[in-house]
């Protein structure tokens, strides 16, 4: 059983080095027993364990021997006043709690129900749809990913060939390519709303850098037409930016002109 993670304490040796930090941090460590129904955790199932986590390595997922994720690191008995000898007790949630989260935001979990044996093949625990109402869950699976995700359709695409019969996915192929081609625009207007979003943080963290680098990204990422309807907003953006970065740059000049 392995944890990955990026405990910052590991990295304070490296003095902050930028390609050591981009690197995670392996512990191993066997699973020490199942807690169910932990108030704490709301009630959550967790996995206790001897795999080394520490602050960092909160989100990180735990592996079996096998490499699936069978836990998502979350917690650690520090020693204190009252377990004042505790050691290498850390804790996991149950990765089975996570499922009704993925399922709502449109990810489809390989669920794997074979024991692990070292050196098994996990990659096809998961059988191929072969009939046609089989097919049609995952292809509706499909078509919400692609509209919930546009961005992100060749992924949802790959997913749905993946896991249904070359056959049948065959029968399907026009549909899913007027699927994919209608996630084009929306994928479009997805980035752009993004790119203004970031404009605008831009603009009120970096006021001086509205012309340098705030207001062209946002030319550059808008369509023209877009662009021509976010111009009166546009330029109203540069002109609370001008004052800002005035007042930044001489605030007892700009404060006794408001003053009169």
């Amino acid at each position: 059983m392995t944890a990955i993670g990026y405990p910052g304490a590991a990295d304070d040796v490296a003095g902050g080095m930028a390609a050591v930090l981009l690197e995670p941090s392996y512990s191993v460590g066997a699973v020490a027993r199942i807690l169910s129904n932990v108030k704490d955790m709301g009630d959550d199932r967790l996995i206790q364990h001897t795999a080394t986590i520490n602050p960092g390595n909160s989100g990180g997922p735990l592996f079996d021997e096998c490499g699936r994720v069978i836990g998502i690191n979350t917690l650690r008995v520090v020693p204190n006043q009252d377990n004042e000898f505790a050691q290498g007790i850390f804790y996991s949630v149950d990765i089975r709690e996570l499922l009704p989260m993925l399922e709502e935001n449109i990810v489809q979990a390989r669920i794997a129900d074979k024991p692990c044996t070292p050196g098994m093949d996990t990659r096809n625990d998961v059988a191929p749809a072969t009939t046609k109402e089989a097919e049609a869950a995952v292809f509706d699976r499909f078509s919400a990913c692609v509209s919930a995700r546009p961005c992100d359709g060749d992924i949802c695409k790959s997913r749905y060939i993946s896991r249904v019969a070359p056959d049948l996915a065959g029968a399907r192929k026009a549909d899913v390519d007027l699927r994919m081609v209608a996630a084009g625009p929306l994928c479009t207007q997805q980035k752009e709303a993004e790119a203004y979003t970031d404009f605008l943080s831009c603009t009120n963290d970096n006021p001086c850098d509205f012309d340098k680098t705030c207001g062209p990204k946002l030319q550059q990422s808008l369509r023209p037409q877009i662009m021509k309807k976010r111009q009166t907003l546009f330029d109203r953006m540069r002109a609370k930016a001008q004052d800002e970065c005035q007042q930044a740059s001489a605030p007892g000049i700009w404060a006794r002109r408001a003053n009169g």
